[in-house]
């Protein structure tokens, strides 16, 4: 009789869902199916290992608001656009520039709340976003190369500093900041082509850049050799 009666078949009325045993709540939407006064400790249990989705429910809902008012934005300023355009105005346009930083806005947004339990990838990619809308930035506003000739050099030379503190300051993940370290030291490897190139003029900031990059990696391989090395032989399969 017991066993007929833990096989029994429920459906929620509500989500739709079937399941077998007797439960207080519906497992997927948490609605009530039978009464209280029937739950034992068993039945608690079963209710209590599944988790609450009230947090998931409001990033959603955020996520929603911050969408249509980007999309609000690039509307408005497309349409102020047009009408300094009809009324023959003298006007700089705006459109492609709120487009920008709504992108870049957004981009950072959604990078921030993916990455955020993994700083060193999200200060990564947030970086990277940054760089490309400096760059956009510029080329939108008639190129005067200060995205490419300032920004770019002082970037690499921040992020060298960034891992390289964290790398020491954070021990329990100190092994991962090894090949972000080196992918910063690559970035400055590409500043100095660039120079060599003749797209940077700035020879002065990319010097200062190079060589506290370089001394950097020199400290990384005295105090941190080992675990430094061990780590890019296992990320490179080396």
């Amino acid at each position: 009789m017991d066993t007929d009666k833990k096989r029994k078949t429920i459906r929620c009325q509500k989500c739709g869902l079937t399941f077998s045993g007797e439960r207080v709540y519906c497992p997927l939407c948490k609605k009530r199916i039978i009464d209280e006064g029937t739950e034992d400790s068993s039945i608690k249990e079963d209710f209590d290992i599944f988790p609450v989705t009230q947090k998931k429910q409001a990033d959603f809902i955020f996520m929603k608001i911050v969408t249509f008012a980007a999309l609000a934005a690039v509307i408005v300023a497309g349409m102020v656009d047009r009408m300094m355009v009809l009324s023959d105005r003298t006007w700089q346009p705006i459109f492609f520039l709120v487009v920008i930083g709504v992108a870049g806005g957004y981009a950072l947004l959604i990078v921030g709340q993916r990455k955020w339990k993994n700083i060193r990838k999200m200060v990564m990619y947030e970086v990277i976003i940054g760089m490309i809308l400096c760059i956009a930035y510029d080329w939108y506003t008639g190129w005067k190369g200060w995205s490419v000739q300032i920004v770019l050099p002082l970037t690499v030379v921040g992020m060298n500093l960034l891992y390289f503190i964290l790398g020491f300051v954070d021990r329990k993940h100190q092994t991962d900041y090894g090949i972000y370290f080196l992918l910063t030291i690559m970035a400055t490897v590409l500043v100095v082509i660039l120079v060599c190139v003749g797209v940077m003029h700035n020879t002065m900031l990319v010097t200062v850049t190079t060589g506290i990059g370089v001394l950097l990696l020199i400290a990384k391989i005295i105090f941190q050799g080992k675990t430094f090395l061990s780590e890019l032989s296992r990320r490179l399969h080396v």
